[in-house]
């Protein structure tokens, strides 16, 4: 099983410099050549790094206007260093643009195995369905949490189907230890997915998190 998720998932540091964004062409080529390889079902994540205001937002812009050319679905949220940010920020972010514009039966379809669980997350689903949710019994916390790491997989993946997802997760050296556990669940168990992360943090600053360094080391 280890090696069939090496071969099928990919982890690039794509370490940024001080030199302006014309010279980024190396960068954007290895990031779009990843997004190649996710339209054959190949689920790709890709980590910028740099300082503030060199430009990675820029990139991150140029790949996603790229992407929506090419008809994919691009999605983004970030993390936020305010305190009293709820759990799973950068996703909240993503999904929730997702789910205001998309319509009602193509969101039923696409959450169908479980929408109850996702609309714990993201109460905006439930209201999007109407409240049509099916009961879902208690379950342990760790079970909870495994179903709504699932949940959350497959709801990409879904998204992804048609035409490819760019999913893009800002300043993720303040992003909490739940939505990195997430990212990485996905990465592991959600490797066929037409799927490609693109996720950015400040370099110097992955000490200061824990949790960013555990991911980084596992993503490798």
């Amino acid at each position: 099983m280890a090696t069939q998720l090496a071969q099928s998932l990919v982890f690039d540091p794509v370490v940024s410099s001080t030199s302006p964004f014309i010279g980024r062409r190396r960068e954007l080529s290895l990031i779009w050549s990843r997004f190649e390889a996710v339209q054959g079902g190949k689920a790709r994540v890709v980590l910028l790094v740099g300082e503030l205001g060199i430009g990675k937002t820029r990139l991150l812009e140029a790949v996603a206007a790229g992407a929506v050319q090419d008809g994919a679905t691009v999605l983004r949220g970030g993390a936020s260093e305010s305190e009293g940010m709820p759990p799973y920020l950068p996703f909240l972010e993503a999904l929730g643009q997702y789910i205001r514009v998309t319509p009602p039966d193509q969101l039923r379809e696409q959450v169908a195995l479980a929408p109850r669980i996702l609309a714990s997350l993201l109460p905006e689903l439930a209201l999007r369905l109407d409240g049509e949710l099916p009961v879902v019994y208690p379950l342990p916390p760790e079970q909870v949490r495994l179903r709504l790491y699932e949940a959350v997989g497959t709801f990409l993946e879904r998204i992804s189907a048609p035409h490819g997802l760019v999913l893009m997760l800002d300043d993720l050296h303040w992003a909490d230890t739940a939505s990195l556990d997430l990212l990485c669940y996905i990465a592991r168990h959600h490797a066929k997915a037409r799927l490609l992360v693109l996720g950015s943090y400040r370099e110097g600053e992955i000490n200061r998190n824990p949790a960013l360094e555990r991911t980084v080391i596992e993503l490798n």
